[in-house]
């Protein structure tokens, strides 16, 4: 990949407004959180943490607490549930724009057609990851210096048991189980935002092309709420990303990673390199 057409690709995603926006919107879902679900309960629960009324009682910690902790709270199950609308945002209909300006002809002649491809994949997931993660680990830090970091334990309340992915390691090494899934997270959005890159070839419509993932996003969720299977709503990419609720399976986590690459980036490669816009 030709460095400087990727660094002035990367430049123009993350120096725009909406990049801006999205972040703003992010970070403000994840401080309205702290102020929603912790801040008002500080005082409660550092009374139960050094005057425990029973030894049963555990008090709340910080790796159940945060934004991604628990999927009983209102602004984590926002914040997946919309997030394929905001890693779309900031830079996924830049291709199908320098299509209609016509920008992308002067690219094409100026360089190579794979330099370009390239460099527009990078930069889109890259941004896409990035304004999904950032406000979550915002989140987590903030939590962090409000809430004691204590040891998980299913007897405390928790959906991470012996069913899920990583399981031994929230309770042996939770900080890592956090940082899997925020990697998780990481690639999970950076490809979905590059599926219009794919739906720009089958659509004029730059609002279809964006709400495309969204779209197909909570179809899946509805799918699984409607099928009547217990436990089938885990398998929806909203909850199949979500730390607190645990992944059920990593082939199913792996198996939309592998279609939304093969979408967004293999077929948009192919196709992109032999589409004729001349």
């Amino acid at each position: 990949m030709n460095r400087r057409i990727f660094l002035t690709e990367l430049r123009q995603a993350v120096r725009n407004k909406r990049t801006a926006a999205v972040l703003l919107i992010g970070i403000a879902i994840s401080i309205v959180h702290v102020f929603h679900n912790i801040a008002p309960n500080i005082g409660i629960w550092h009374d139960m943490a050094l005057n425990p009324k029973t030894e049963q009682q555990y008090p709340y910690h910080l790796f159940n607490e945060w934004m991604c902790g628990n999927t009983y709270n209102l602004e984590g199950f926002l914040y997946f549930m919309i997030f394929p609308l905001l890693a779309v945002f900031p830079y996924s209909s830049s291709f199908y724009e320098d299509k209609e300006k016509g920008y992308i002809r002067q690219i094409y002649i100026r360089t190579q057609r794979t330099v370009y491809l390239k460099a527009k994949f990078g930069a889109v997931f890259l941004t896409g990851g990035m304004v999904i993660v950032l406000p979550l680990l915002i989140n987590f830090m903030i939590c962090a210096a409000l809430l004691p970091a204590l040891y998980p334990q299913n007897l405390a309340g928790t959906f991470i048991g012996a069913s899920v992915l990583w399981y031994r390691l929230y309770e042996i090494h939770p900080v890592w189980y956090v940082l899997l899934f925020l990697m998780a997270d990481f690639l999970f959005a950076g490809l979905v935002a590059c599926l219009p890159l794919f739906f720009s070839f089958y659509s004029d419509k730059k609002y279809v092309i964006l709400l495309m993932p969204f779209l197909t996003h909570i179809f899946i969720y509805a799918v699984c709420m409607m099928s009547g299977i217990p436990g089938a709503v885990k398998y929806a990419p909203a909850y199949l990303i979500f730390a607190g609720s645990g992944c059920p399976s990593g082939w199913w986590l792996s198996g939309y990673l592998v279609i939304y690459f093969l979408l967004g980036g293999a077929a948009y490669w192919k196709i992109g390199n032999t589409e004729d816009i001349f």
